[in-house]
């Protein structure tokens, strides 16, 4: 009975994929959909399946289907135009333990270089994927992103009484780490500050 119900639930989160297709011909939208099977001749599945997925593939023998549709910026950061994206992703599985997540569900709000993340969004992967911190310690790229608010610079700005020579960029965050956990409603505080300097034309 319950292997009935997820079969249901992937059945609907596909249709809700073919929906998209439909909606994004006429309003410019991105979309995917993604069927995948994974079967190891050992218990769990090699690390490269599952490493920087996000927590979406489980870590057994599975059918997964994801589906999704993204709005994506459509100005640059070099413009000062108010500009909005936003994003949402299901993923059901049928393995060990089946299961029907939400991969991403959020809204973005930009002017300039100033940014404004509201949701669950997973984080761009650097580095082409070497690092096994993503370049942060806070967070992994091996597991679901966490619901919160972000705001941030997404690249340096020069500030004004130092002309070229200095420039910063950071972000102030606030997370709920809604898994379960000893403690309920823990929340996860993260801020960055960066600066640069450009000392000439070839180092900075």
């Amino acid at each position: 009975m319950k292997i009935s119900f997820y079969r249901i639930s992937l059945l609907i989160v596909f249709l809700f994929g073919l929906n998209t297709i439909t909606f994004s011909q006429d309003n410019n939208l991105s979309y995917k959909i993604e069927l995948n099977s994974n079967v190891s001749s050992e218990e769990t599945l090699p690390f490269w399946l599952t490493t920087n997925k996000y927590g979406a593939v489980p870590n057994s023998d599975n059918l997964t289907l994801s589906s999704g549709f993204f709005q994506e910026f459509k100005s640059s950061s070099e413009t000062n135009k108010f500009d909005f994206a936003f994003g949402t992703q299901l993923t059901g599985s049928i393995a060990n333990e089946n299961d029907v997540i939400i991969n991403q569900l959020y809204g973005s709000m930009k002017w300039g270089k100033l940014q404004l993340d509201i949701g669950v969004k997973n984080r761009e992967i650097v580095f082409e994927g070497l690092s096994s911190t993503n370049g942060d310690f806070s967070y992994s790229n091996n597991a679901r992103s966490i619901p919160g608010i972000n705001i941030k610079l997404t690249d340096y700005i020069k500030l004004p009484f130092a002309k070229n020579w200095l420039s910063i960029k950071g972000n102030f965050g606030e997370y709920l780490l809604n898994d379960k956990r000893v403690v309920d409603n823990t929340y996860l505080h993260h801020k960055s500050l960066y600066f640069k300097s450009q000392l000439n034309e070839s180092l900075e």
